[in-house]
C-alpha cells in the first residue's frame, strides 16, 4: 500500500506568511490563504498528553465545585469551557466549531 501521508508542519512551510496572492484568474487561491487552511486542519494524531491534561483538570474543577463560592463557580465555567475547546481543537481542528463554542 501507498504512504501518501505528509508532515503538516512541512506543507504549511511551503507557503510563506507574507506571501502575494497567485493569479485569481488561473483558479489559485493566495498562498497565504492556502496556509491557514492547512494550520486549521486537525493532526492526523491528537496530542494526547495535551488531551489528557486537560481533561484532568476539568475533572479535578468538577470535583471540588462543592466547596467554591459562586463568583468561583463563574470562572470555573469559563475554564472548562476554554479545556473542552482545546481537546475539540486537538481532534478536529480549528475550523467551524459548534455553536456553543462560540
Amino acid at each position: 500500500m501507498k504512504n501518501d501521508m505528509i508532515y503538516r508542519q512541512a506543507a504549511i512551510d511551503l507557503f510563506p506568511n507574507d506571501a502575494l496572492e497567485w493569479d485569481t484568474k488561473g483558479g489559485y487561491i493566495a498562498p497565504h490563504l492556502a496556509r491557514r487552511m492547512i494550520e486549521d486542519l486537525p493532526s492526523a494524531q491528537p496530542d494526547r498528553k495535551l488531551i489528557d491534561d486537560y481533561m484532568w483538570k476539568i475533572n479535578y474543577m468538577w470535583k471540588i465545585k462543592q466547596n467554591i463560592s459562586p463568583h468561583t463557580a463563574a470562572e470555573e465555567v469559563f475554564a472548562i469551557k476554554y479545556y473542552l475547546v482545546q481537546i475539540y481543537e486537538q481532534i478536529y481542528g480549528k475550523g467551524e466549531k459548534p455553536k456553543w463554542m462560540t
